[in-house]
């Protein structure tokens, strides 16, 4: 574990941040009354926004296998959080929301890979630009 921490950090800041994130809104699920309507009015954005957050850290993890297995983690807390609301009274559990946070985790996803992307291009286009030809001088 301790040599996995080591080798990729950002493992453990996409896991706090994510915490957080599901304490938020798995907080927020389970009062009776929608405590971030004063924020965010309409409750589809608000599942897209939260899971889309989610998705873009799961995006910004150092290899292919650690952003799949965080964006399953991603989709998993969003089947959780409806199955959370099923016994709340004046709550609950519906295909739009979990389609909201689908939307918004494959959003925030796509949006953190074609960050990464445009990232990586840029610093081998630097990179080489950097590492310029040596003249010929006859």
């Amino acid at each position: 574990m301790i040599r996995l921490l080591r080798k990729s950090p950002l493992v453990v800041v996409w896991a706090s941040v994510a915490l957080v994130l599901l304490g938020v809104v798995v907080w927020a699920s389970r009062q009776v009354n929608d405590p971030l309507s004063v924020y965010i009015r309409t409750d589809k954005m608000q599942h897209i926004i939260a899971f889309g957050v989610l998705g873009l850290l799961a995006a910004t993890m150092r290899s292919a296998g650690w952003r799949i297995r965080a964006l399953a983690a991603t989709l998993t807390v969003a089947i959780v959080v409806e199955w959370i609301q099923i016994p709340i009274r004046d709550r609950t559990a519906s295909l739009s929301d979990l389609l909201a946070s689908i939307v918004g985790a494959f959003a925030g996803f796509g949006f953190g890979v074609a960050a990464r992307t445009t990232l990586a291009l840029l610093r081998e286009r630097i990179s080489s630009a950097g590492q310029a030809q040596p003249s010929r001088e006859t």
